[in-house]
């Protein structure tokens, strides 16, 4: 829950750079534009997922990738992504708004928040589960260059 354990040191806007650099993964699954570079995050996460984080000029930048056993990666889609919301917003936050759309080829879920300044995007890649997050104070931060360009970027090799 980085977006949950970041959300107190946020201030109020996310214009500490404009620039966004083309950020890879370290395993090469993924890149994304993001202010500055993603860090891996120590988590108490099993070892099948992998948390990586930024606060970038007031805002969180975070990506989860859940790496799910072979048996797990055939399940249905809803079967794979429910539930995975708390990972965003918290166990408490059920006030939220849903919309499915395609990421490349996979089935995705935009998730936004009705109480908090914090938007996800859910990813089943099959064998892998990407978890974006974004979050700021400021509510007109969602809609900020640096969020569009994080989840509009967002690409699985």
């Amino acid at each position: 829950m980085l977006v949950v354990m970041y959300r107190e040191t946020q201030a109020q806007n996310c214009t500490a750079t404009k620039s966004t650099v083309k950020w890879k993964s370290p395993d090469s699954l993924f890149t994304v534009k993001v202010p500055r570079q993603l860090r891996l995050e120590k988590s108490s996460y099993p070892k099948e997922i992998k948390a990586y984080g930024r606060v970038v000029g007031k805002c969180v930048f975070v990506v989860y990738v859940i790496r799910l056993p072979a048996d797990e990666s055939k399940g249905s889609f809803s079967d794979k992504i429910d539930g995975l919301q708390f990972m965003l917003g918290g166990d408490d936050d059920h006030d939220f708004s849903e919309e499915m759309l395609n990421v490349q080829t996979f089935k995705a879920k935009k998730t936004l928040y009705a109480k908090q300044n914090t938007q996800g995007l859910l990813i089943d890649a099959g064998r892998y589960i990407f978890v974006l997050g974004f979050t700021s104070k400021n509510r007109s931060n969602l809609t900020s260059k640096q969020a569009k360009d994080f989840f509009e970027s967002f690409r699985i090799i």
